[in-house]
């Protein structure tokens, strides 16, 4: 019985912490209506564009806002998160001048991606970002 009572008490503790690492994402709408995640990044003064909730979620032509107000907030979009578009039916990207990075895999494997605009801004960007982008060949500022 006692170790039954541990097992319970861990699994809800475990899932406690679960739903906390979750809690911060947010879903918001750009202007063309395409719609964007996002996590809370700098003790949460900031955004940085994150994975959809599956693969695919972005296609075509998605342009980046400098900023994404969300409950009466206002916050920059600073970076592009690790995988934030693995995989996707991506085909164009605007980047706004407020990101300053990009992650780790965030264009990975994006097959028909063929266009990005990248601002001058931008002071890193993380190993094989756009690996398998084998479209890309229009890339400028």
């Amino acid at each position: 019985m006692e170790k039954i009572n541990k097992v319970f008490i861990l699994t809800v503790l475990f899932s406690m912490v679960c739903i906390h690492v979750y809690a911060y994402s947010i879903v918001v709408a750009n202007s063309d209506g395409v719609k964007i995640y996002y996590d809370f990044i700098n003790n949460g003064t900031e955004l940085a564009v994150s994975y959809g909730s599956a693969y695919g979620d972005y296609s075509g032509t998605v342009v980046l806002p400098e900023t994404v107000t969300y409950s009466g907030k206002t916050y920059s979009v600073t970076s592009i998160g690790s995988g934030a578009f693995i995989n996707t039916g991506l085909t164009n990207i605007d980047i706004p001048n407020s990101v300053t990075s990009i992650g780790s895999q965030s264009f990975g494997s994006c097959l028909n991606l063929t266009r990005i605009k990248l601002p001058n801004t931008i002071s890193s960007i993380a190993g094989i970002a756009f690996e398998g982008c084998d479209a890309l060949k229009d890339v400028y500022c």
